[in-house]
């Protein structure tokens, strides 16, 4: 995608997407996710608008779960980068 539509359009339509996924899940009362990559990671963190986490249990090394604080609250994993192992999924 980056290379047809270029870095900067690439990321507003993934960004597009993955909010319209949040609202999808909303509607459907998923309140579980597991999150891969640094910078999906981070931009999920900005479409769930994400104040504050309070951390859990470690899956692996790296991956803890976290919880979000508020109403309504949201149950992630952020996987970063090479955190987690080859079956972590």
């Amino acid at each position: 995608m980056q290379e047809q539509l270029g870095v900067a359009e690439a990321g507003r339509l993934f960004q597009v997407t993955l909010a319209r996924s949040r609202e999808i899940c909303n509607e459907l009362d998923v309140r579980k996710f597991v999150v891969a990559g640094d910078e999906t990671s981070g931009a999920a963190v900005q479409v769930f608008a994400i104040k504050s986490l309070r951390y859990g249990c470690q899956i692996v090394l790296g991956v803890p779960t976290a919880m979000t604080i508020g109403e309504a609250p949201i149950a992630l994993a952020l996987k970063f980068g090479n955190f987690g192992t080859v079956d972590f999924f």
